[in-house]
């Protein structure tokens, strides 16, 4: 998922927290509910490594599970 899709999801998300809050919960237990949650859960960690990439200026990227 690019950027500006990102942007317009959590531009919708934060209109719906902060003007009609009962229809975020709605939203989130519907359909799409499981892949908002994801959303949500991964974006704040990939944030991470994109602002750790800018600063140290090269690709950082999570460390590999190795079994």
């Amino acid at each position: 998922m690019g950027t500006t899709p990102l942007y317009v999801l959590f531009f919708y998300l934060s209109d719906l927290t902060r003007y009609r809050p009962g229809h975020f919960d709605r939203f989130v237990a519907g359909k799409y509910g499981p892949q908002i949650e994801t959303v949500l859960d991964e974006c704040p960690r990939q944030f991470l490594y994109l602002m750790a990439s800018e600063l140290l200026e090269r690709e950082v990227s999570p460390a590999a599970i190795i079994s």
